[in-house]
């Protein structure tokens, strides 16, 4: 090693020059020349090295921040679920009316509506079986003939449990099922396998 070059390199710069004959002052030129030609290349090899795990830190933490908006911007819930607009998956969704009807679910999307048992039970009722219609309420989409399926998440537990599943004939179908635990329940629909709906209700 001289001068912090590495002899494979000083090798290298002076194979050209062995047959040539110079001046001491030439060659001390020279050798000034070849010195920071190689200090230069060792500093942009630092400083490759050195730029290569911060642009990798910089591009993963793109993607992280990315991603994160596109979950929260499209309401992507645990399961894979779309939801549309951004909410808090653990509130109790809100009721809305179709035909002086009160449903839960999601408004201009889908509805379940209980229609059996006693009026003043709650509409999910807890460790009672009960029957309910359920209305496809986006009729610019053609799901008539196609299977849906329901499934509802505890949050107390993160238990997963089976609801229904049944065929769609003139946008409506019918479920019956009974949630044995009281509490909040996210209700995932899939029509065919692919994700439709999501909404919480209260199990009383």
């Amino acid at each position: 090693m001289k001068h912090g070059i590495n002899q494979e390199d000083w090798d290298q710069a002076f194979k050209a020059y062995r047959s040539i004959e110079v001046s001491d002052a030439e060659r001390h030129e020279m050798l000034s020349h070849i010195r920071l030609g190689i200090d230069q290349r060792n500093q942009k090899r630092r400083r490759q090295s050195f730029l290569k795990p911060v642009l990798t830190a910089v591009i993963l933490g793109a993607c992280l921040l990315i991603g994160g908006y596109a979950v929260l911007n499209q309401g992507i819930l645990p399961g894979g679920v779309y939801h549309g607009a951004p909410y808090d998956p653990w509130e109790p969704s809100p009721t809305f009316m179709v035909d002086d009807r009160t449903l839960h679910g999601t408004e201009d999307k889908f509805g379940i509506i209980k229609v059996n048992g006693y009026d003043d039970e709650p509409a999910f009722p807890a460790g009672k079986g009960r029957h309910y219609h359920i209305y496809f309420l986006d009729t610019e989409q053609d799901i008539n003939g196609q299977t849906y399926k329901m499934t509802a998440t505890s949050q107390a537990t993160g238990e997963t449990i089976e609801l229904y599943e049944w065929d769609i004939q003139n946008n409506q179908s019918g479920a019956k099922f009974g949630i044995n635990e009281k509490g909040l329940w996210r209700f995932d629909v899939t029509v065919d396998g692919q994700a439709y709906t999501s909404f919480v209700v209260e199990v009383k």
